[in-house]
């Protein structure tokens, strides 16, 4: 029987395949008891054929329309083997009771008692006649007890206690039939009666509702539907105990009971406060047992699936082994079961250096972990064996191939171009084979390389130190160390004469002392344009942030701007605020004291820059009263500069073409990076003649990466 919205449906539910496992099953529903022309509860069809999913531990029975069907017509049956009848989850239907054809449950002669009670009972002349019976004299008498008025209105639950029933039935309310209440209706109304007796007869209209067709209905279907949760309440507590030794159960199940309590109305049925002591706690419990083992499954099935590749099973390893959600020792077994099968297989496959380079990796680091002395012992022993034969082999095959390289390099004639060649390729046997080198073959051909070159080095030492003093500038100095010695090489004693002509030419290369930014000057003077890039980013670190959020905005104005056209008026000026330089500040500062402190060496073909402001003077007395105005006054200021300076001179005091202008650059010069640029120019002008060659290649420097500046802004 379901119960829906206030209308009874009969309704019957056939399996079909195994008992214990039906395949599919079908639900019909018969006419309502109660309301005509309702076939089936809204959303259900009166017939329909539906697949099962069973969830054995956590006592449910899931159904689905075959077809796929609405999600409304999903059915729920909430099963126990502890009770005779299953209660239903029905969208829309409050109560829903099944029980087998054949088990006399008390929900198979519901309808015959629902249809007794909605055909009133008739009153006849024999029902008048005789005593009221003592048990309803005993239920008018409690009536009357009570605080009630003359009409029986007021607080008359206590006549409905199951308490009150035993004591003038014997028996609880749930035992009395509907035939049997029928009958004490129709003693009520004629025989209990008292003429006059206004409040008896007030009470007697309460008690009459023992016929009630709906208080009826519900409470029986309440009932049966609270036997069923407390049967499978008691299940539950066996499968927590279970749970607490030691057994969780699948995740599915564990969700499955997680849902029951929301999915079949518990809090309806028993009570919130019945239903919430301790179920939602114990059902969390389950859930998050169920997780961590099945966490721990996918581990070990992630494992499993991984065994074909060496790299992903102790990726999966390495993963599971930090993992405080796993069982280290089951992932630890089963990786040591694992781990030889696909050691062998991968050091059989293994060709390439980068496979090598993994081999000697592995070999550097597990054979010394805790690990691989206790669990994985043996497994880490079967694989250091494989790997150690593979990469001696490998080495062996490269190491042939490579002394051919050296056998070409060394029968050719000693020059500096042959003593690049050599050292470019000593550096590629070091990048492709990394650890494997340290194996026997190839630390052979490295020794035999290196002395080779080292050989080479001493004979061609004299064109070497030629270059080295024909080199201007750290860039040029630095190409040529990478170009002709190896890492360590300027240590050996034989390169004593070029190590010195290097730092001689360096610390030449470095004029500049005691500035407080002698690394940026410096860097100007050699045109060093990679080490200003980064020398840039450290002295405008304080300011980098702010420009970023003002090219932000720029760059959302230039978007605007171009919209349609495709051109960026404004790209450069982002560019710049995105990666800015301390060159704008260091020429100010060169170019505003030009005059100032090297006016003695600018000539006829100076070139003068004027700048014009107009501004307003008002006069206020103390009050802020207005006392006179002049408007328009006009001031300038002249700066000249040498004309190989005057490109620089305008790129630098081009303002960004945006109302933050003024605002970029009083925050570029507040920076304190930028201030020791300044300080540092100030500082080479007071000690430096403008004629001194440090100060000409100085100026060239700045003009050279505003130029490579304007490259990479994109300035046109």
């Amino acid at each position: 029987m379901a119960s829906c919205a206030g209308r009874d449906f009969p309704l019957r539910l056939a399996f079909n395949g195994a008992d214990d496992a039906p395949s599919t099953a079908t639900l019909i529903f018969e006419p309502a008891l109660n309301s005509a022309g309702y076939a089936s509860p809204r959303g259900y069809a009166p017939e329909t054929v539906m697949v099962t999913e069973r969830f054995p531990q956590a006592g449910t029975l899931e159904l689905r329309a075959g077809d796929g069907g609405r999600p409304a017509e999903a059915v729920s049956l909430l099963l126990t083997p502890r009770a005779d009848a299953t209660i239903a989850a029905l969208n829309g239907c409050e109560f829903a009771v099944l029980a087998p054809a054949a088990s006399g449950h008390p929900v198979l002669g519901l309808r015959e008692e629902l249809d007794t009670l909605r055909e009133r009972p008739v009153l006849t002349e024999a029902d008048m006649t005789g005593a009221c019976p003592a048990q309803l004299e005993s239920w008018i008498a409690k009536g009357l007890a009570l605080p009630l008025d003359a009409w029986g209105r007021g607080d008359s639950s206590t006549l409905w206690s199951d308490e009150t029933a035993r004591e003038v039935f014997g028996r609880p309310f749930s035992e009395i039939g509907a035939a049997e209440r029928n009958s004490y209706f129709l003693a009520l109304m004629g025989r209990c009666g008292e003429r006059g007796n206004r409040r008896r007869s007030g009470i007697i209209t309460q008690l009459a509702r023992l016929t009630d067709y709906r208080s009826f209905r519900d409470a029986r279907l309440r009932d049966m539907t609270v036997e069923v949760i407390q049967r499978w309440r008691g299940g539950l507590d066996d499968l927590l105990a279970a749970n607490a030794a030691g057994a969780p159960v699948p995740l599915a199940d564990a969700r499955a009971v997680r849902s029951i309590p929301r999915r079949f109305a518990f809090d309806e049925a028993l009570g919130a406060a019945r239903n919430a002591e301790g179920l939602d706690g114990e059902t969390q419990q389950l859930l998050q047992s169920a997780l961590a083992s099945q966490h721990n499954l996918d581990v070990l099935a992630n494992l499993d699936a991984a065994a074909g590749s060496f790299i992903r099973l102790t990726a999966h390893y390495e993963r599971a082994r930090v993992d405080p959600q796993v069982d280290a020792a089951a992932a630890t077994r089963r990786f040591a079961a694992l781990l030889p099968n696909a050691a062998a297989d991968f050091a059989a496959s293994a060709t390439s250096p980068a496979a090598a380079r993994s081999m000697a990796g592995w070999l550097a680091d597990w054979p010394q972990r805790e690990a691989c002395t206790a669990t994985l012992k043996a497994a880490c022993r079967a694989t250091q064996r494989e790997f150690e034969r593979r990469l001696d082999a490998l080495a062996e095959a490269w190491a042939a191939t490579e002394a051919a390289t050296l056998q070409t390099l060394a029968g050719s004639d000693a020059s500096l171009a042959l003593l690049a060649s050599g050292i470019e390729w000593y550096a590629e046997i070091d990048a492709r084979y990394g650890a494997v080198l340290e194996r026997e073959a190839l630390a052979a051909l490295r020794e035999e390389a290196s002395a080779w070159l080292a050989s080479l080095q001493t004979e061609l030492e004299s064109p070497l130190l030629a270059e080295i003093r024909a080199a201007g500038g750290t860039p040029a100095l630095r190409a040529i160390e990478a170009r002709y010695l190896a890492p360590g090489d300027l240590q050996r004693g034989e390169l004593r004469r070029v190590r010195e002509a290097l730092e001689e030419r360096i610390a030449a290369a470095r004029p500049f002392h005691d500035t407080g930014a002698d690394d940026y000057l410096n860097a100007l003077y050699n045109r060093d344009f990679a080490a200003l890039r980064q020398l840039d980013a450290a002295y405008l670190a304080g300011v980098r942030t702010a420009f970023g959020f003002i090219a932000q905005q720029v760059a959302m104005f230039d978007e605007l701007a171009a919209a349609g056209t495709g051109a960026r008026p404004f790209a450069a000026v982002v560019s710049e605020l995105r990666s800015p330089s301390a060159l704008r500040a260091a020429a100010v500062a060169y170019l505003t004291n030009y005059e100032n402190v090297y006016g003695g060496c600018l000539d006829s073909t100076a070139v003068e820059f004027t700048f014009t402001e107009r501004t307003d003077v008002v006069t206020r007395d103390g009050s802020g009263f207005e006392l006179s105005r002049i408007e328009g006054v006009t001031s300038s200021t002249h700066y000249r500069v040498k004309r190989s300076l005057a490109g620089l001179f305008r790129d630098s005091f081009s303002r960004p073409p945006e109302a933050g202008g003024e605002r970029i650059y009083r925050m570029l010069f507040e920076d304190d990076g930028i201030r020791r640029v300044t300080d540092a120019v100030r500082h080479i002008m007071r000690n430096y003649d403008c004629e001194a060659t440090e100060v000409r290649q100085l100026e060239a420097g700045m003009v050279a990466y505003q130029a490579e500046l304007h490259r990479r802004w994109g300035v046109r």
